[in-house]
């Protein structure tokens, strides 16, 4: 059994991620990437800006009903599905899709175009963010790792619906797992990674924050490792 954080390889299928059991499958529905800092100026982020400095490719084109500049808050959105939202705080790399194959993903790339692109910003923290679901896993049914004879198992005869939380600080990261009971088998993952960027000066941490972006995969992988170590936390359960 992996360590979390421990890389384990990626199956991908033609419609998700196969886990380590053949009927058990991960589908990931949303990816983000997001770019911590404390001076961004959302006033930049444009069609134009973007596909001028190869930051998104310029096959993508801009849906115009996502596209919006202003001091605090600007979005722009792709016919590919990428959304790109910025305030003063922190700029957003997102796609959804259902499931979203590995060769979509474009957030982390967009991203890397970003970083070079703007690279005076102080920036703070890099996160990677997906939510997924699970199908056919002992995780589907969180109860079962909670069981207790506890009389908060019912309130007025009404069986809760339960969610489990999970935060694993490691030495250059931290993990965080949300998992909520869904229908049908299914049970809904949100993972967050979180690396704060303590580099000493601005160049090293663009370099830093590049690294990780180029091995993005890595928390794929992270992210399946968990999924699998947590379904083996009742193996004697099926959903």
């Amino acid at each position: 059994m992996p360590h979390v954080g421990q890389s384990q390889a990626l199956s991908p299928t033609t419609t998700g991620w196969n886990m380590t059991e053949p009927s058990q499958q991960m589908d990931i529905t949303q990816f983000s990437v997001v770019i911590v800092a404390e001076t961004h100026n959302p006033t930049i982020l444009n069609p134009d800006f973007l596909r001028h400095n190869g930051i998104t490719d310029e096959r993508w084109q801009p849906a115009e009903e996502e596209v919006f500049t202003t001091p605090t808050l600007s979005r722009v959105g792709f016919d590919n599905g990428l959304l790109i939202t910025a305030d003063p705080s922190r700029v957003v790399f997102e796609q959804s899709g259902d499931p979203l194959l590995p060769e979509s993903l474009a957030c982390a790339s967009a991203a890397k175009g970003y970083l070079k692109t703007v690279p005076h910003v102080p920036y703070r923290a890099l996160g990677t963010n997906l939510t997924c679901a699970v199908r056919n896993s002992s995780i589907c049914h969180v109860s079962n790792a909670l069981k207790s004879d506890g009389a908060w198992m019912s309130f007025q005869s009404v069986v809760p619906r339960f969610e489990l939380k999970a935060i694993y600080e490691m030495t250059d990261k931290r993990v965080t797992l949300d998992i909520r009971e869904g229908p049908e088998a299914t049970a809904h993952c949100r993972i967050n990674i979180h690396r704060d960027i303590k580099e000493p000066n601005q160049q090293m941490r663009i370099s830093s924050m590049l690294s990780i972006l180029d091995s993005w995969h890595s928390d794929l992988a992270v992210v399946q490792a968990l999924i699998a170590q947590a379904s083996s936390l009742d193996r004697t359960s099926r959903c």
